[in-house]
């Protein structure tokens, strides 16, 4: 059974037993109470006749039957709308009895037979049965003159007990209405109030089936509108890891694909090489290049798997920083390379500010050669290439920049160039000895030391990269 039923029967049966149990009580307290002062009413009519015929007794005006007709005549009580019949009986003979002798046997039938009572004692009883007539009888005695006579009179409660009636009976039609009209309410309501949930629930399972984008969008002010906000973070959350995690994957994918490429083509040509040493098929001037080509090989991967083992080293791991002179790091090495060079055909030009830094210099390190043998192999050396390196110290950071003049890089690969074994010319960096690592080594000191690495490219005019530590003194 859904919540939105159980809330609905829930309401209707509380609403239903309320109004049942509160009706009933209503009804019943207003006729007990209307009989209430109908017995009040008969026991004042009956203390009035008894003092009547007391005194006329007295005075010896009742002698006859006819006497006792004319003075109840006179007194409007006989046939009156108090009582509905009246029996005087004295020594067991009667002495008055209006007629109406079938309620007469009916209040004997219902009260049972009526017990001598002495002057100036009465008894007051409501007799009858379901669906039959009700009478008020109230029998006792009185003395006239001499005499003792018993008296019983009745009083119909007829018209009261329809009354009633008519009240359950319109009690009855208000609790079917209330009740049909408490049910549609209800149900309604309760479709109002659930169906939040429902959104939740369909959020739910499709976020389950795998469509992550699902969103429960339930806009209202109460709780259920706070748990609902709440799930359309956490589904946001969940989506933003997800895409995190394939991400993640499609990366390690990459990366294994091209670190086996990175091993393969190399290891093809070591083992070709050696094969053919082995069997001793070539002249001194090819043994003597296949020698050289394998030591440059193995060196490369040599390389490789040494930035390989730094990233492994760097990742998620923390670091202890130290206040480093930041000159003396920079001038150790671009001091060398300057001068190493030459060689290439490529020019190092350098300045930087006097001042302290928090790092890790041997990191730090890394990352400055890094940067600078990158921007060298995207310069062209034919034409003279151009790497200037800038550090600077103020407002608390020290950024080390390092642009070069070469051909440039398209936005679409400056936003891929950290990824591991990432080369936009591949052909060309794997001949100078890269394996597009280098700048994935140097996102991941920035990232251990708090850093920022920002990479600016255009097409035919250079690249410059800038890393921005914190921590710095001038």
């Amino acid at each position: 059974m859904r919540l939105g039923l159980k809330m609905a029967l829930a309401t209707l049966c509380v609403v239903s037993l309320l109004f049942g149990i509160c009706g009933g009580i209503l009804v019943s307290s207003s006729f007990q109470g209307s009989l209430a002062r109908e017995k009040a009413s008969v026991r004042d009519s009956y203390q009035a006749l008894v003092d009547m015929l007391s005194v006329m007794g007295s005075l010896g005006e009742i002698n006859t039957r006819s006497d006792i007709t004319d003075m109840l005549a006179q007194l409007g009580l006989s046939g009156s709308g108090t009582w509905t019949s009246i029996k005087m009986t004295s020594d067991g003979s009667v002495i008055y009895d209006d007629g109406n002798s079938y309620l007469a046997q009916y209040a004997t039938l219902a009260s049972g037979e009526a017990p001598a009572f002495e002057p100036g004692h009465a008894e007051l009883t409501v007799v009858g049965e379901e669906g039959e007539m009700r009478l008020i009888v109230v029998r006792g005695a009185c003395s006239i003159g001499e005499k003792s006579v018993q008296l019983e009179l009745t009083h119909d409660i007829a018209p009261l007990v329809a009354a009633r009636d008519e009240q359950l009976s319109a009690f009855r039609l208000a609790f079917v209405i209330l009740v049909a009209s408490c049910a549609a309410l209800t149900f309604v309501a309760a479709f109002a109030l659930t169906r939040p949930l429902s959104k939740l629930s369909k959020a739910a399972h499709d976020i389950a089936g795998g469509n992550l984008s699902s969103r429960s969008e339930v806009r209202s002010d109460d709780e259920v509108g706070s748990l609902s906000k709440d799930f359309d973070l956490m589904a946001v959350q969940i989506e933003h890891s997800m895409e995190g995690m394939r991400d993640s994957l499609a990366r390690q994918q990459r990366f294994m694909g091209s670190f086996a490429h990175e091993m393969k083509t190399p290891m093809t040509s070591v083992i070709g090489y050696a094969d053919l040493m082995r069997k001793g098929s070539l002249s001194e001037d090819e043994r003597a290049r296949a020698s050289e080509y394998i030591f440059d090989e193995g060196r490369r991967l040599e390389a490789l798997s040494s930035k390989l083992l730094e990233l492994f080293l760097l990742d998620g791991e923390a670091i202890d920083l130290d206040y480093v002179e930041v000159r003396p790091l920079v001038s150790g090495i671009c001091g060398p390379l300057s001068t190493s060079w030459t060689q290439t055909n490529t020019r190092l030009q350098w300045r930087c500010d006097d001042g302290i830094c928090e790092m890790d210099a041997d990191l730090v390190g890394s990352l400055i050669v890094n940067l600078l043998e990158n921007a060298r192999r995207a310069t062209d050396e034919r034409e003279g290439g151009r790497v200037a390196l800038s550090c600077t110290i103020k407002h608390g950071v020290c950024k080390i920049a390092v642009a070069d003049n070469g051909s440039g890089i398209s936005p679409e690969d400056v936003d891929r160039l950290t990824e591991e074994f990432y080369r936009v010319d591949k052909a060309r960096s794997r001949a100078q000895g890269g394996a597009g690592i280098g700048l994935s080594l140097c996102a991941k000191i920035m990232e251990a030391h708090g850093g920022d690495l920002r990479i600016a490219s255009r097409l035919g005019e250079g690249t410059c990269v800038t890393a921005t530590f914190p921590g710095a003194e001038s």
